[in-house]
């Protein structure tokens, strides 16, 4: 985490989890955005290779764990500029902001240990977005 922003930091989590966070700051300002979950729009065929487990489309990446498997991530992608980068990358493709209405905020999850920290509302995602990984208290 301690990169430039739009850098790749890929963890081990629990001993088998590659997960996928994105700096956010400057080198040497360790801050970054863990992907919990995303919508596939291309690539499900793959993406099911990849996770032979998920049954559903909705299961492919629903959780922070499930997105590193289905995009087959791990520790070599750990530190590629996401912002150059032809194989890991980050695309826009909505041209006008989402509405405060349209974006969740909650409390973050699985985090217990981390004290305060652990409720802050720093979980955003899509409003009723059947691909979001599952939590509770959200906020509004």
């Amino acid at each position: 985490m301690y990169a430039d922003g739009g850098t790749a930091y890929v963890f081990l989590n629990y001993g088998i989890h590659n997960l996928l966070n994105i700096v956010t700051e400057t080198i040497d300002s360790p801050t970054a955005v863990l992907l919990r979950a995303i919508e596939p729009t291309e690539g499900i065929e793959m993406m099911f290779q990849y996770r032979p487990a998920a049954k559903l489309e909705i299961e492919l990446c629903s959780g922070p764990g499930k997105l590193g498997a289905a995009f087959a991530i791990n520790r070599s992608h750990d530190g590629i500029d996401m912002v150059t980068s032809p194989t890991l990358f980050i695309e826009r493709v909505r041209k006008n902001s989402l509405t405060k209405k349209s974006i969740t905020i909650s409390r973050r999850i699985g985090v217990d240990y981390a004290g305060q920290w652990a409720r802050k509302p720093l979980r955003f995602h899509l409003t009723g977005n059947p691909h979001v990984s599952r939590g509770k208290g959200n906020l509004g």
